[in-house]
């Protein structure tokens, strides 16, 4: 089940999809916030559904890893948007040439890299705590502290 927030965001990038498969512009940033916007929504969904691998218990290279990876499809991702974009609008000119494709490809590296950062990022304030929910601590009666003392 997916969590309210995450659905929030899904119905942003869908909004995000329309309105710019109708925007008649050549420029390149809003495909690749676009871009940007549907790669981070499919990696939190992924990442939510996998019951058995709560974000919190990822290492830091996998944590890496991932949003390395996740940084690096942008450019591939934009690239396709380009594409479907060109295709769904067969205009006399085309919205975008093969040298903005080659633009948008030759920066995955880069995009990559500020994967790899926001990973670091991620590990960085994720850590190694486990979440509240997950302490096995014993249960307090009600108006009992900790010390069995009534309050």
């Amino acid at each position: 089940m997916r969590s309210w927030p995450l659905r929030l965001l899904w119905a942003g990038v869908g909004l995000a999809w329309l309105l710019w498969l109708g925007y008649e512009d050549r420029s390149v940033r809003p495909v690749l916030v676009l871009a940007a916007l549907i790669a981070l929504a499919a990696s939190l969904s992924w990442i939510q559904r996998r019951p058995g691998w709560p974000a919190w218990r990822f290492g830091w290279g996998l944590k890496l890893v991932l949003a390395a990876g996740i940084g690096g499809i942008v450019p591939l991702l934009t690239s396709v948007l380009m594409l479907v974009k060109v295709s769904l609008h067969s205009h006399a000119s085309a919205d975008f040439d093969s040298a903005d494709l080659i633009a948008v490809l030759s920066r995955w590296p880069i995009w990559a890299a500020a994967g790899l950062l926001l990973g670091g990022g991620w590990a960085l304030l994720s850590g190694s705590r486990k979440p509240p929910y997950v302490d096995k601590a014993e249960p307090v009666e009600y108006n009992e502290d900790r010390a069995g003392e009534y309050k």
